[in-house]
């Protein structure tokens, strides 16, 4: 009976050590990994805390937002058409993953296809997460930004694997849906 216990004390501890002694990267290691990411592509760009209120945005200025989204006004030729809350908004995007490089073109050049989510609805905003929403209190239709991303407030994706992301993106347009009349 000893020899029996002994056994099989013996094989839960080999069960233990093979499974806590893991090759992943703990979660707390992926966060140092994405803050340094982060800390990498903004080094030598120009960071400031305070968004112009005359919506004169610098193209060489990133301006830092709440939860560590970071936004370049790239281009912002309608400042006075922001998006009302209800409004579907529609925009195309390219995504960089900040820890390996790797651009995808999520939708910038399909013509058929127009990801849209609803501003102000955050249960509208999985697939994109909601970072992209939060530029809109600052630039209008038609704007074109880049927004770096951490995976907390990225895609569902990007959140459960913690991917830092540089959105390339543009709000092509806002519209408010009118009920259907019966």
């Amino acid at each position: 009976m000893k020899q029996k216990v002994f056994s099989l004390t013996f094989l839960l501890a080999l069960i233990i050590l093979g499974t806590s002694c893991s090759d992943k990267k703990s979660y707390s290691d992926m966060l140092k990994d994405e803050r340094k990411a982060i800390r990498s592509y903004l080094k030598g760009k120009t960071v400031v805390d305070k968004i112009p209120e005359d919506n004169n945005y610098d193209p060489d200025v990133f301006y830092a937002l709440e939860n560590g989204v970071y936004m370049q006004v790239l281009e912002n030729p309608n400042p006075e058409l922001k998006a009302l809350s209800g409004e579907d908004v529609y925009i195309r995007y390219t995504q960089t993953n900040l820890l390996t490089n790797v651009e995808t073109d999520i939708n910038w050049s399909s013509m058929i296809t127009n990801i849209y989510f609803i501003y102000g609805q955050t249960s509208s905003m999985s697939d994109i997460g909601t970072a992209v929403a939060q530029p809109l209190e600052y630039v209008g239709e038609e704007s074109v930004i880049n927004l770096i991303v951490p995976s907390k407030t990225g895609s569902t994706v990007n959140y459960s694997n913690v991917v830092p992301v540089l959105l390339h993106l543009k709000y092509t347009k806002f519209v408010k849906e009118v009920p259907i009349e019966e």
